[in-house]
Formats: structure tokens, sequence, C-alpha cells
């Protein structure tokens, strides 16, 4: 798969395991790719689903603050 890049809004805390995170994608007027994520994470809530789309890499052990640059995959 081709990952992609777009800058985070909020912060995650850090985790002991690299995730895959269910976000929205959207992109700025000024053209920039922008990721918010979607409440309700736990493997077992599938609900956010109907307004992901994009899955989201989050590294393991790394503070993730406003901004950062993260690597996702478009849902289709």
């Amino acid at each position: 798969p081709q990952w992609q890049t777009g800058l985070f809004t909020g912060h995650l805390r850090p985790d002991s395991r690299e995730r895959l995170l269910r976000m929205h994608m959207h992109v700025s007027p000024q053209g920039q790719v922008i990721l918010k994520s979607l409440d309700k994470q736990q493997s077992h809530m599938l609900s956010n689903l109907a307004n992901a789309n994009v899955l989201v890499r989050v590294p393991a052990h790394q503070q993730i603050n406003e901004h950062t640059t993260l690597h996702f995959l478009p849902i289709l």
C-alpha cells in the first residue's frame, strides 16, 4: 500500500505497541492534510468506522502532539 502523510490535530499518549487508529482526514483551505482522531478506539468498538476515512500509524513509545506528521492509509 501507498502510505501518505498528514498533520495530526490533538494529543496521544505513548503506548508500548505500534497502533493503527481510525481517524477522519480532510484537506484544509490551505491545502494541508489534517488528521483528527475519533473516539472509541478499542478493538471491540466499531461504531466510529462510519466516520473514519483513514487508518493512521502511531509509532510505539512516542508522545504525539498537535501538528505531528503521521502516516496513513485511506479507507476505500
